[in-house]
């Protein structure tokens, strides 16, 4: 049915069906075909516009060009697959066959540790920046249109639609633009979402309006990164080696941090095999339980009691809490 090798290829309304429909947007609907490792966007014929009329859907007006740019400079870029393949049903063009991702956009991915929030945006970045370098210009980044992998990658996906810009010569208006709906996702990410953070939370890690001002005012993409890796946030912590959860009752663990006004830092040896997926499967469990994630950091068994100290540090917490068979709380000024 669907043969890899081909740019273009004809599909049926019958074909469509046998495939797992995995989302619908403004856009098209996406179904996933799991056995060539692809997805299959469909344009809708109509959508709703700013002012809530339907109009034709402005993906449906063929944009040869712009596919073939993109194709050409997909082995130029190392992060982002923006290679599609265009679709048609008869003579029909309907949409665009693209690769498949295994893992979820960052509005659905649940609460997260702040290291690991860090390393994903620094991601996002670095992606983006690649993107602009090879003048193509993404118009509508947001949360659900970033996906991070069961690999620990980050992709941007929905390049194909018309919110993506792709130009022969570099654009500085379509750069702004792009740089401008990146940090936005980057504000919401951190600040504004309730996926990760309570509303008491959100308020609480916003030290004061020039937080948001200072954050507003970055325009350049090492200034973006500077900012990601500017972020700490100050808070009374309890700090937990991963392989001690397993012998914790999660409930009394909840209730003491709830009790104490604790969060949750995993610790986790050097040494020892902890990749992406193994992590946020264990924070998964853990918000599951109803416990989230501050923040995770690595230590060595040669200089365990300093890594922490270093840690309890740099995050000028003012009260620790330390599970070590027991619960041994250190007091700090």
């Amino acid at each position: 049915m669907l043969r890899q090798e081909m740019k273009t290829i004809n599909v049926t309304d019958e074909e469509l069906r046998r495939l797992r429909c995995i989302g619908s947007g403004g856009f098209g609907t996406v179904f996933a075909d799991n056995a060539n490792e692809c997805t299959i966007k469909k344009y809708h014929d109509f959508i709703k516009s700013d002012c809530h009329v339907s109009i034709p859907n402005p993906c449906l007006r063929m944009r040869k060009k712009k596919f073939k740019r993109l194709n050409k400079r997909d082995n130029m870029i190392k992060y982002t697959d923006v290679f599609v393949e265009l679709v048609y049903q008869g003579f029909k063009f309907v949409g665009v066959k693209k690769k498949l991702y295994c893992g979820e956009t960052l509005d659905k991915l649940g609460s997260m540790p702040l290291t690991i929030k860090k390393d994903m945006m620094s991601k996002l970045i670095r992606n983006a920046q690649e993107l602009t370098k090879n003048k193509i210009y993404t118009l509508d980044f947001k949360a659900n249109n970033v996906i991070l992998t069961t690999h620990g990658e980050i992709k941007i996906i929905d390049l194909d639609d018309v919110l993506t810009k792709v130009t022969l010569l570099p654009n500085f208006y379509y750069k702004k633009k792009s740089l401008k709906k990146l940090k936005d996702t980057i504000i919401y990410y951190f600040y504004n979402n309730q996926f990760y953070f309570s509303s008491e939370v959100a308020r609480k890690i916003t030290s004061g309006p020039e937080n948001n001002q200072d954050l507003q005012k970055k325009m350049s993409y090492n200034e973006l990164q500077e900012l990601v890796n500017s972020i700490k946030m100050e808070r009374n912590i309890i700090i937990l080696e991963y392989q001690d959860i397993s012998k914790i009752d999660l409930s009394l663990l909840k209730s003491y941090m709830t009790d104490n006004e604790l969060f949750l830092v995993l610790a986790f040896n050097g040494n020892a095999l902890f990749r992406n997926e193994k992590a946020i499967s264990l924070i998964e469990k853990l918000n599951d339980a109803g416990i989230d994630v501050y923040d995770i950091f690595r230590y060595d068994d040669d200089s365990y009691e300093s890594d922490i100290e270093s840690y309890i540090n740099a995050h000028e917490s003012t009260s620790v809490h330390i599970y070590d068979d027991k619960f041994k709380v250190l007091k700090r000024k």
